[in-house]
């Protein structure tokens, strides 16, 4: 066995002052969530679109579309990028909606330009996943566990780097709860009793 040779100006056990790596850089912030009021209109559009089997250009055209007036066998857009594949997309959302239904259905489009920021579904969709993103975000800072963590390791929460379990995760821990009872969670009821 070698013996290590200990540097002048520390003391037996001290070891070497830790590696500080360079910070790699964060995540862009999560932008608030774009204020939507959502009319009837555009939540029935949205919950119909759901419930069809639409999928790709189709269902991007129709989500993307402002709805100007919706009724049990007529829908109205001013789509976002004019005219471009609307025919094809408008026939292929008439016949699936119209499937659906059981009875015909017609889409018409409106003339002009949708304007930016006017509500559609994939705005609305988009604002609720942002909003639900920032209030797991806050759950988790204010998490009592996180806090400490924090404070003791004199650290700093990259907000982007948040992120819900995924099922194959949550089936982890899951296990081994079972395996290891008490142990999995935090507070006095879980823990294990010495």
């Amino acid at each position: 066995m070698q013996a290590t040779r200990r540097r002048p100006g520390m003391s037996p056990g001290e070891s070497r002052a830790p590696v500080k790596r360079t910070r790699e850089r964060r995540g862009e912030p999560i932008p608030p969530p774009v204020s939507i009021e959502p009319t009837p209109p555009l939540l029935n559009w949205r919950e119909l679109l759901r419930a069809t089997t639409l999928s790709g250009l189709p269902l991007q055209f129709a989500q993307s579309a402002e709805i100007l007036d919706l009724t049990e066998d007529h829908v109205l857009l001013r789509p976002q990028n004019g005219a471009l594949l609307a025919s094809e997309c408008r026939s292929q959302i008439e016949q699936t909606i119209s499937t659906l239904k059981g009875h015909p259905f017609k889409v018409d489009l409106a003339e002009g330009q949708m304007q930016d920021g006017a509500p559609c579904v994939l705005l609305l969709d988009q604002a609720e996943k942002r909003a639900a993103r920032l209030a797991m975000i806050d759950a988790f800072k204010s998490d009592p566990v996180v806090q400490e963590c924090v404070r003791v390791l004199c650290a700093e929460i990259d907000e982007t780097s948040i992120r819900p379990l995924t099922e194959t995760e949550v089936r982890e821990i899951v296990i081994y709860e079972r395996k290891h009872p008490g142990s999995a969670r935090s507070g006095s009821k879980n823990a294990k009793k010495r």
